[in-house]
């Protein structure tokens, strides 16, 4: 470890950069949640600072088929948390996998972001403990039940998405008095500002002097074509005589305030008495309402996880580590050394890509929907100002109303302000939305282009299996002509070796009959 003050100090160190590496190691044995607290400390030093990238730790759940060798970023986990940074773009993540208990499906919950900075846990370069607090300083907690997001219960109660504001509904709590009439000696063509009469010219103003002269000193280019550049005329200099006096030139009364000057007339603002209030869809029972009080009986996690990434600092603002990206990653589990595993994982397949489609045209729907309630917030913000203009428009010929007007106005103003931060926080979520969508399409392609490359390989390795088959038919094929001569062969030679155990018999009867001729020749003598 660089700058310990420990010797000997040793840790694991990401091999290279731009890379996501992982490694996981099974438990003793399972922690299962029941009444005991859950405390997990663990160790990570930017040794060398960090421009773009994470380190988290994930408590990976306990399934009949979990598989350390194929530990990826989809491998299921109870917990994860850790930092997060790139850029200017500082997180610490803190999320647990909810079970559903009318579906039994899993959904991530996030922690909110911490009230703290980060900033300085990300280059002061030392080592820091995490336990959902840094360097035993809390930088964020909460109750599981009330400070993630998505919220660990859904709403008893949810808006209907099939009511309707109906045509008639009047939103307008100010409505123009239908009754007033302009005065007689109301004057709209007044101007605002007139000529101030009771003005008087400055003594030792300079009438006759003007305000710039032609540069004396200033002489005329000698390349200078006045049939091609025209008239030369000397640069204007500001007049020397007119730094001491008031002024030069025609002197001109100042413009004042006209105070009969009225503007376009309005009709003055008064209670509407159709007003119903600002409209909201009735309230409905929400089918899948469930109620957990015990978040903490989360699942059973049996291995303990370390990814970590290094990526270079363009990583697009707002992008995760954990989203994924393109890329080596390099790990192993523990207590079997490194070995290199594929990135992204070839677990994601088809299936994957149809749901990351699927979850894009769900935000895309919702950013529609949030993107349409930002207008009606907006045409309710514009006609609340409109009736804020005919206020002070009415203030100033009626004084005894302005504090009432004032009233009025500053609960519109409220009112458009609480809008417009709903509308900004509608904004920066679909902005999250359309950066995830974009993360996962991109994805996706990458699996695409692999899946061609796979293809193309498949193809060609298919093709070379043909030619490489039809060479062995051709050689099966001489194999089988030499063995069917071979046997022709070997059956002619059988054939011979028949008629030469003929033969051999034969003179072996010869040998016999001579044999007994010499046996009577040697007896008889003759």
């Amino acid at each position: 470890m660089k700058d310990s003050k420990l010797a000997g100090d040793k840790g694991l160190v990401l091999k290279t950069r731009a890379k996501h590496h992982a490694i996981s190691a099974q438990l003793l044995r399972p922690f299962v949640f029941d009444s005991k607290p859950l405390i997990i400390q663990y160790e990570v030093n930017f040794q060398s600072g960090l421009d773009c990238g994470g380190a988290y730790v994930k408590l990976l759940t306990q399934t009949p088929d979990l598989d350390l060798d194929q530990f990826t970023d989809k491998t299921p986990y109870t917990i994860m948390f850790g930092p997060d940074k790139c850029g200017e773009d500082f997180k610490l993540h803190f999320i647990f996998r909810h079970k559903n208990p009318k579906t039994g499906e899993f959904e991530e919950k996030h922690a909110k972001k911490p009230d703290s900075d980060l900033r300085t846990y990300f280059t002061d370069k030392k080592t820091h403990l995490f336990e959902v607090l840094v360097d035993q300083t809390v930088v964020n907690s909460g109750s599981l039940l009330s400070d993630m997001t998505p919220a660990v219960n859904p709403a008893a109660e949810i808006e209907d998405p099939d009511d309707q504001k109906p045509e008639d509904w009047d939103e307008r709590p100010k409505i123009q008095d239908p009754a007033a009439s302009k005065p007689e000696d109301w004057d709209e063509d007044a101007p605002a500002q007139i000529a101030d009469e009771d003005a008087v010219k400055p003594d030792g103003w300079l009438d006759d002097e003007p305000e710039y002269i032609g540069d004396p000193e200033a002489v005329k280019p000698e390349d200078w074509d006045e049939d091609m550049d025209g008239e030369w005329e000397a640069p204007q200099v500001p007049n020397p005589l007119c730094e001491t006096a008031p002024g030069c030139g025609e002197w001109k009364r100042p413009m004042i305030d006209n105070p009969n000057h009225k503007g376009k007339w309005k009709s003055p603002m008064i209670d509407n008495p159709n007003y119903q209030g600002v409209w909201k869809p009735r309230k409905v029972v929400n089918p899948v309402f469930f109620e957990d009080l015990q978040p903490f009986r989360m699942s059973a996690f049996s291995a303990v996880g370390l990814e970590l990434c290094c990526r270079r600092k363009e990583r697009r603002r707002g992008e995760s580590c954990r989203e994924g990206g393109r890329g080596g990653r390099e790990g192993g589990r523990g207590g079997h050394g490194r070995r290199a595993l594929t990135w992204p994982p070839a677990a994601l397949t088809w299936s994957t890509c149809s749901s990351h489609l699927a979850t894009c045209s769900s935000h895309l729907a919702t950013c529609s929907s949030h993107l349409a309630t930002c207008s009606s917030h907006l045409a309710t913000c514009s006609s609340h100002l409109a009736t804020c203009s005919s206020h002070l428009a009415t203030c100033s010929f009626s004084p005894g109303t302005c504090s009432s007007h004032l009233a009025t106005c500053s609960s519109h103003l409220a009112t458009c302000s609480s809008h417009l931060l709903t509308c900004s926080s509608h904004l920066l979520t679909c902005s999250s939305h359309l950066l995830t969508c974009s993360s996962h399409l991109l994805t996706c392609s990458s699996h695409l282009l692999t899946c061609s490359s796979h293809l193309a390989t498949c193809s060609s390795h298919l093709a070379t299996c043909s030619s490489h088959l039809a060479t062995c038919s051709s050689h099966l094929a001489t194999c089988s002509s030499h063995l069917a001569t071979c046997s022709s062969h070997l059956a002619t030679c059988s054939s011979h070796l028949a008629t030469c155990s003929s033969h051999l018999a034969t003179c072996s009867s010869h040998l016999l009959t001579c044999s007994s001729h010499l046996l009577h020749v040697l007896r008889d003598g003759t």
